[in-house]
């Protein structure tokens, strides 16, 4: 393969040592593969046939904005602006690749640009591949362009866009950082098994290991016991946007949530909710669909476990994915993050779920605020959530009126589903069949040790079973009584 001189300048070392000796190697030999033989240096044609993941016609102007071949130095420094480097440069050169084409707009995303970008790193998460979903759903795309388009006037900067990001889905530019360096580097090391006068056969053979994608794909969904897969109020896309949320998102294993709880399987109610979700020894994503089509949560980042005080950390959010989507992160001011005190009779009163007087503490699942007035609250037996625009707690929205009005609404269905792994899924299936072990003890009575007496025969007074029917009303033995009464006057 030819190469020209010029393509083959050096780079200086600023540069080269922001990636590892093999990361410049894999590259080196993926410019190689990409070049064309005959000058030696990359042409835009090259990029065409590249798994979809990134706005590559745009990659191609960033590094030739006259659109003259592009030398070796001029494509690492391409690849260092989107994958090395400091996080908000970075970001910045991801979105500026969907900025609008036209002189007036230039550097700022409108409504078509943000789709695309959401949507090219819904397939680099999964490095390239498409899903039989085509990307995020309608519905999420409009929630998310909306949040982040709320008070402009359809269009925002970059750098207001990277704001954005950096508050509601700080590792969303992560999927096509990894997606970019990685599937070039899979090219390169695909090229280099052939003899060097055999070019790989197309780029689209290479693939992204999935390993280096883990921390950035789909949550696995598994449904609950009896609930039909694709019916659930969390899609694989919604879980992916909440996941890319979370700081766990950067622990670099492939996420398993498991659907612990479903209004839809299980019944409304607080006590359906509470038998199943005690006992789970991990962090918690819940999922409230309203009658509205509105959709709020909450990611509880300790195991859920009933108490009259407060719990959680840092780690938990409150959020709503429908009509917008937006993460209400801690403020840092208080650590009111949640509070589930179910009660005893798993019933909640609307209009005042306070029982004993004001200081008593009520019997609600609610996040933020205080116990009598939480952020987020779900009364009456879980069939209303409660909503207020601010707390202590949690963040409120950016914009004046950009998030949900204040007030109530009546709950359609809810979902709790656990996210700590294999490991929380086995304390809690150890700690259900102790329950059911417990249960079928209790069950068994040792009716002589309870009501004395030890013979099996009907006619002896010490008989368990006939003392069992008589306290309960079930039988009267007439004879035993006949027994019992004294011989009449003269008889003996």
């Amino acid at each position: 393969m030819g190469q020209s001189s010029s393509s083959s300048a050096a780079v200086p070392d600023e540069l080269t040592m922001q990636f590892d000796p093999e990361e410049i190697n894999a590259l080196r030999k993926a410019y190689a593969v990409l070049a064309s033989p005959s000058t030696g240096m990359l042409e835009e044609s090259a990029l065409r046939g590249l798994r979809p993941g990134i706005n590559w016609p745009a990659f191609w102007r960033s590094m030739s904005p006259s659109g003259e071949p592009v030398r070796w130095a001029e494509f690492l420094i391409a690849v260092a602006r989107i994958c090395k480097g400091r996080q908000s440069e970075r970001r910045t050169a991801l979105a500026s690749l969907y900025d609008d084409d036209g002189d007036e707009f230039q550097g700022f995303l409108k409504e078509p640009g943000l789709i695309a970008l959401l949507r090219d790193a819904a397939l680099a998460a999964r490095g390239g591949e498409s899903s039989q979903q085509g990307g995020l759903e309608s519905a999420l795309e409009a929630a998310v362009v909306a949040d982040a388009l709320t008070g402009s006037q359809g269009a925002i900067s970059v750098d207001q866009w990277v704001s954005w990001v950096a508050s509601q889905l700080p590792f969303l530019p992560l999927a096509q950082e990894t997606f970019v360096l990685q599937y070039l580097c899979a090219i390169g090391r695909a090229g280099s098994a052939g003899s060097a006068s055999t070019r790989a056969p197309s780029p689209l053979l290479a693939e992204v290991p999935s390993a280096a994608l883990s921390e950035v794909n789909e949550p696995l969904l598994l449904p609950a016991k009896g609930q039909e897969e694709g019916s659930e109020l969390l899609t694989p896309m919604s879980a992916w946007l909440l996941y890319l949320a979370m700081a766990s998102a950067a622990g670099g294993e492939a996420a398993e949530w498991r659907c612990l709880y479903s209004s839809q399987q299980m019944g409304l109610s607080m006590n359906r909710f509470t038998h199943h979700a005690q006992g789970y020894a991990g962090p918690s994503l819940l999922v409230i669909l309203t009658d509205s089509h509105e959709m709020f949560g909450a990611y509880i980042d300790t195991p859920l476990k009933a108490s009259d005080k407060y719990m959680g950390g840092t780690g938990c959010f409150l959020f709503t994915l429908l009509p917008k989507l937006h993460i209400y992160s801690p403020s840092g001011i208080s650590k009111n993050f949640v509070i589930y005190n179910p009660g005893y009779q798993g019933s909640l009163r609307a209009t005042s779920y306070l029982k004993g007087g004001d200081s008593a503490v009520p019997e609600v699942l609610g996040f933020g605020g205080q116990s009598a007035r939480c952020r987020m609250t779900l009364e009456d037996d879980l069939n209303v959530l409660r909503w207020t625009p601010s707390c202590t707690t949690y963040a409120v929205h950016p914009e004046a009126g950009g998030g949900p009005a204040e007030g109530c609404r009546k709950v359609q269905a809810i979902e709790l589903w656990g996210c700590g792994g294999a490991d929380a899924e086995k304390v809690r299936a150890q700690l259900q069949e102790r329950r059911h072990r417990d249960a079928g003890r209790a069950g068994k009575v040792d009716r002589v040790a309870m009501f004395g007496g030890g013979g099996g025969d009907w006619r002896s007074a010490d008989n368990p079973d006939k003392a069992i029917l008589e306290a309960g009303g079930a039988h009267t033995f007439y004879s035993s009584q006949l027994e019992r009464l004294p011989p009449e006057p003269g008889k003996q």
